[in-house]
């Protein structure tokens, strides 16, 4: 069963890192995914589009800077698609979800 789940993840991560580079992406070392997402893709897949996940988003979000400094940015719609990418291949079913609250953020062309 071990063998069985590496393998899943090593073919789930190999299909991320198809769907990166089609969609113009840098692509990662297999093993480095599989092991951080697994089959199920972790972290990303566990409640996406929750009200906690979406606030601890928006907050990092920022300027990099602390306390009285922090300012909001406008989040490069690069960044959100590559996400999506994610959620697509290891949890499709909640693809619509996540579509929904980023479609409602203002984005910008901010990544050079």
């Amino acid at each position: 069963s071990s063998l069985h789940r590496t393998n899943q993840a090593n073919r789930k991560a190999d299909q991320l890192n198809k769907e990166l580079a089609a969609a113009g992406y840098p692509t990662f070392p297999q093993g480095d995914i599989a092991r951080t997402l697994g089959t199920s893709g972790g972290p990303v897949c566990t409640d996406p589009d929750s009200a906690l996940k979406k606030a601890q988003w928006l907050a990092e979000q920022a300027n990099g800077a602390a306390g009285p400094g922090i300012r909001p940015v406008i989040a490069d719609r690069q960044v959100l698609d590559a996400g999506a990418l994610v959620i697509k291949v290891y949890c499709p079913d909640r693809l619509q979800d996540y579509q929904d609250q980023i479609d409602d953020l203002k984005t910008g062309d901010t990544v050079r």
